[in-house]
């Protein structure tokens, strides 16, 4: 267990300092404070996109017997681009103005922005970092993770492109989460099962984690998750999650 730990921290460490490398030698580039150009904006909104695309498409993981499939790891570009779980996440990221089909295996995935996809030596684990390939003296840059989180990195000296925030502004927000399917599992053991709450942004690459949480539970054969808009709100959005449980369920002892 130390062994993989340390494993993890290597790896990680790596990571941040391959990260740490590049910004510095971008801000030793940069001579004076410069304001992203509209061009170089709807470029890094693509990159988000991008970016929760793959998110989404590594949380879709096959499940067995009711459970994620310990075998089942998160994949490195060239081989997720590919893989049937990515076909199943492009219905679940909205483009505009923008072929999915397009995206390139190799580092440059589309013209101006390399994409670095670091997978841990077990599988488990993901860190990944997409930017610009040249952009002057302010090139901007996103990172995210296995938890689906995306932070926006800058140049030292040069202002951040600020797309993550209008990203989210242009993102669905949850008004109502419903579980339908569930007789003998207690509506309490579902809540606690999952870490999405009303009100949060919409993200596809979290429901799949919520998913994959709540099969890992080993209550149920299947899971599923259907999302529609709010007729009420009309920007808002209402997850449902199916659970179809299991005939021969056995429920721990509760007091």
């Amino acid at each position: 267990m130390k062994r993989t730990q340390k494993i993890i921290g290597l790896f990680v460490g790596v990571f941040l300092l391959a990260v740490s490398i590049h910004v510095l030698r971008a801000a030793g580039q940069a001579g004076a404070v410069t304001g992203p150009s509209v061009a170089s904006r709807d470029q890094a909104m693509l990159a988000v996109g991008i970016i929760r695309l793959i998110n989404t498409a590594e949380w879709s993981v096959p499940a067995r017997d009711g459970k994620i499939d310990e075998n089942e790891k998160f994949l490195p570009w060239d081989e997720l681009l590919y893989a049937p779980r990515f076909k199943e996440a492009e219905s679940r990221v909205r483009f505009t103005h923008f072929n999915i089909s397009s995206l390139s295996p190799g580092p440059e995935i589309v013209p101006g922005l390399e994409l670095r996809l670091i997978i841990s030596p077990d599988g488990k684990h993901y860190n990944l970092w997409l930017g610009q390939k040249q952009a002057g003296d302010c090139p901007f840059a996103f990172y995210s993770d296995e938890r689906g989180l995306i932070y926006e990195g800058k140049v030292i000296g040069c202002e951040a492109q600020g797309v993550v925030g209008k990203a989210e502004q242009a993102q669905y927000r949850i008004s109502r989460i419903d579980f339908r399917g569930f007789r003998r599992v207690p509506g309490s053991t579902l809540w606690k099962s999952i870490s999405i709450h009303v009100g949060d942004i919409y993200e596809p690459a979290i429901i799949e984690r919520e998913v994959a949480a709540l099969k890992n539970t080993g209550y149920f054969d299947d899971v599923r998750a259907v999302t529609k808009d709010d007729e009420e709100t009309k920007d808002e959005k209402i997850v449902t999650f199916y659970v179809r449980e299991k005939k021969d369920l056995i429920l721990p002892n509760t007091p």
